[in-house]
């Protein structure tokens, strides 16, 4: 997730506006043909958004999203046997950049059947070093996530102020592609199948349908209603270990580098309430 991008009018147009308009958040510009939003379908887009809040869990949108993710996750973490789609795999330190955009067969839907048998040792030497990343970056997200209350994230989706409805969107959206990539890469038959205890295997099952319930909601306040489910477009898949952790990677360090505009924002809109209220 990038932060606030500079405007791209070429000098003619500067010429014809002199004044310099102000930093925009990355929502301000959608890559659909190489174009960005118009002022118009920016106010669309947000009107459209709080209709689907009257409709939702209002400010608890952000709030539910992360909290399922947060649950469904440390769950994950709890299982004793390689839980992926994909097949296990050593972490590849070389890979450099986001490969979450590389496409494979090994991400399409029911890909139990693409799983290689790997010795038990092998797959418990993976799954050990790939646990372990993955809890470093869960508690990333959450000390991130200390930092602002529930009800303040979510109230930036209701915001006047365009950029700050704006910046409540990256937020939201940042959530959904963490989401949609641990919910997606677990293979929820196959671990509730090799488990032993039922009782962990039933809290997993649940919490995966409330995670899926979550990602609906976060679809339909986003801006993609017809993006049912895990489905979507804005998330690329993943095909192994280190795809998965260096996605999980790039959009927590997204967040910290909003951290101070989203403080900023939390602020000025607590002002601007009172001013109303008084």
């Amino acid at each position: 997730m990038s932060g606030p991008i500079p405007d791209q009018a070429g000098p003619s147009k500067r010429i014809q506006q002199p004044l310099e308009k102000p930093r925009r958040s990355s929502r301000l510009q959608k890559q659909k043909g190489g174009r960005g939003l118009t002022i118009l379908e920016t106010l669309a887009a947000r009107e459209s958004a709080r209709e689907a809040l009257k409709e939702g869990s209002s400010h608890r949108v952000i709030s539910n999203l992360f909290h399922g993710t947060i649950e469904f996750w440390l769950l994950v973490l709890g299982m004793h046997s390689w839980p992926f789609l994909f097949d296990p795999a050593p972490l590849d330190t070389t890979e450099q950049g986001d490969n979450t955009s590389k496409s494979s067969t090994a991400t399409r839907p029911h890909g139990r059947q693409l799983r290689e048998k790997k010795p038990a040792s092998d797959e418990k030497n993976c799954w050990d070093g790939v646990r372990f990343r993955l809890g470093q970056e869960r508690d990333r997200l959450f000390l991130w996530k200390v930092e602002f209350a529930d009800r303040d994230l979510g109230g930036l989706l209701e915001s006047e102020p365009v950029y700050y409805h704006l910046l409540g969107m990256d937020v939201l959206g940042a959530f959904l592609k963490i989401a949609v990539w641990i919910r997606t890469a677990v293979d929820l038959r196959e671990t509730i199948k090799r488990s032993c205890d039922g009782t962990d295997m039933l809290r997993l099952r649940e919490s995966a349908r409330k995670l899926d319930t979550f990602i609906d909601e976060g679809n339909r306040i986003s801006g993609n209603p017809g993006e049912k489910g895990l489905e979507s477009r804005e998330v690329p898949p993943v095909a192994t270990p280190t795809q998965l952790l260096s996605g999980l990677e790039s959009e927590i360090t997204g967040l910290s580098k909003l951290s101070l505009a989203l403080q900023l924002a939390i602020a000025d809109s607590a002002k601007l309430r009172a001013q109303q209220s008084q």
